[in-house]
């Protein structure tokens, strides 16, 4: 499968670079979302949209903002408010599941505008859509501690770029997780970026607990045996305890309904709102999320962050409508019905 408009293949970029190193694809998008500086301030407007305005010397505002002013405007989850972003990430990064991508956030800023040298957690794909931007790029992997914890945003302590990129548009910029980053505006502009979710064993264990609270009896006990007075901790005891813990965690169904409903969650919930009305011609919603696991003669659908429980046969049809984003019935069975009525209901499919 070729990455975007170049002569460069999925295997060949994950091979090369996924996870270990930045690359950049020039030229790569031809057919760019046609977004206007209007349609981003709009949105950047709107309460329940995620915005922030990172100044010239690194302080931060939060949005709304009926006029942002001078720095970098950045705005999160664009793919639930412009159907444009949609149609990019259709056409040009389908080889992502869409159930893994974070979000699509806009940077929009004046020459000079910089959200500062930064690391993140998770792959970033950045989009040059108009204007010029300057990327300067480290090759270390940092850690939180690295970051200066006396500043609004994430910053750097210490930066050393081994390597710079210019980007104008149609340039796609990768960056693993880890890397540090430096883009500064070389002229008015829009910089899309993507995230791949990739969440900290912090994040993990911390939502985990919480399904398994909601999830599991938990009131058995240790039913461990009294030491010697003079004794402390012992092997015995921290087996008991790890052997325990994990009678709960070597459950495959249990971790796959966390980690689907976990992965599947939408940024902004109440942006999603019921279908009442659908036709054959089944169309999800720009940020729809959606993946499955299977369990003996069980389907277990997550969408949205909910679980939706039906049969295998099902995955004759969600399959192609979880890549093409669209699928025509001839004649639903009723039991694909019920599973689309679910799918409504919770906000995955758009109104006929």
């Amino acid at each position: 499968m070729a990455l975007f408009d170049v002569q460069f293949t999925q295997t060949e970029f994950i091979s090369a670079y996924w996870r270990k190193q930045s690359c950049v694809f020039v030229s790569a998008i031809n057919q760019l979302p046609n977004i206007e500086l209007n349609q981003l301030f709009a949105v950047a407007a709107d309460p329940l949209a995620e915005s922030r305005l990172i100044a010239d010397d690194y302080t931060l505002r939060l949005g709304p903002f009926d006029a942002p002013g001078q720095g970098l405007l950045m705005i999160n989850g664009l793919e639930q408010h412009l159907v444009e972003i949609d149609q990019m990430l259709q056409h040009d990064f389908s080889f992502l599941p869409r159930w893994r991508m974070d979000d699509v956030m806009a940077s929009v800023g004046d020459t000079g505008a910089s959200a500062g040298a930064h690391f993140d957690h998770y792959d970033v794909f950045l989009i040059q859509v108009s204007g010029s931007k300057t990327w300067q790029i480290d090759d270390h992997e940092h850690v939180e501690i690295d970051l200066d914890p006396s500043k609004d945003v994430r910053l750097l302590k210490e930066f050393r770029p081994v390597a710079t990129h210019h980007l104008n548009p149609g340039d796609v910029l990768y960056i693993p997780p880890g890397i540090g980053h430096f883009g500064v505006n070389t002229s008015t502009g829009i910089t899309l970026s993507i995230g791949v979710r990739n969440p900290t064993l912090l994040e993990l264990f911390s939502d985990l607990s919480d399904f398994v609270i909601d999830q599991v009896d938990l009131t058995e006990t240790l039913d461990d045996t009294i030491q010697d007075r003079n004794g402390g901790i012992t092997l015995k005891d921290t087996v008991n305890i790890r052997q325990k813990i994990a009678s709960i965690l070597d459950n495959e169904q249990l971790l796959a309904d966390w980690y689907g409903t976990y992965s599947t969650r939408l940024r902004e919930p109440e942006l999603v709102e019921p279908t009442s009305n659908f036709s054959n011609e089944i169309i999800l919603q720009p940020a729809a999320r959606l993946t499955w696991f299977t369990a003996g003669d069980a389907l277990r659908v997550y969408a949205n962050g909910t679980l939706i429980i039906t049969t295998p046969e099902m995955l004759s049809w969600l399959g192609p409508l979880a890549v093409e984003r669209h699928y025509l019935f001839l004649n639903p069975s009723e039991a694909a019905r019920s599973v689309l009525e679910q799918m409504a209901e919770l906000g995955l499919l758009q109104e006929s």
